[in-house]
């Protein structure tokens, strides 16, 4: 059995932190799973919902990359930073038909994550179940959008 930190932890929170995916690692948890965006300035950031609750409804991708880390939202590259290996990490990225960041069938958010593992030297052959048994961290990229699975 495996246990996964869903956004990392609520505890200290708030979910897709920096703080919340420490401290389901440092918990216990074989590894995180968090949700990945794109900002108006086309960075990487986690966060689940693609639109601010305040101001009320401001969609993620129309935002300012600034904007969204002066409330808190970190980018994907800090989450990457805690993470660095620890166990498992799934990227989920969040593009779904009816939302406003949704980018089917060009994905460049799948894409610009797909050159964020690239420049970490994070892609490659996927790690074998034993690997994964004595504790190598893996990376696994999910999505709802069958455009984006194919991208990567």
């Amino acid at each position: 059995m495996e246990v996964l930190g869903h956004r990392g932890s609520r505890v200290p929170g708030p979910e897709n932190t920096v703080e919340a995916v420490d401290a389901a690692l440092r918990a216990g948890a074989d590894g995180v799973e968090i949700d990945v965006r794109r900002s108006a300035d086309g960075d990487l950031v986690c966060v689940h919902d693609a639109r601010l609750s305040r101001p009320a409804g401001r969609a993620i991708v129309r935002q300012p990359t600034e904007a969204l880390r002066a409330r808190g939202i970190p980018l994907l590259d800090e989450i990457l930073d805690v993470w660095a290996g620890r166990g498992r990490l799934i990227c989920e990225i969040k593009n779904q038909p009816g939302q406003p960041d949704f980018d089917a069938p060009r994905e460049r958010t799948a894409r610009a994550l797909a050159e964020r593992l690239r420049a970490r030297g994070w892609t490659g052959p996927r790690p074998t179940v034993a690997d994964l048994d004595a504790g190598a961290g893996g990376i696994t990229v999910s999505s709802f959008d069958w455009f984006a699975i194919e991208a990567l």
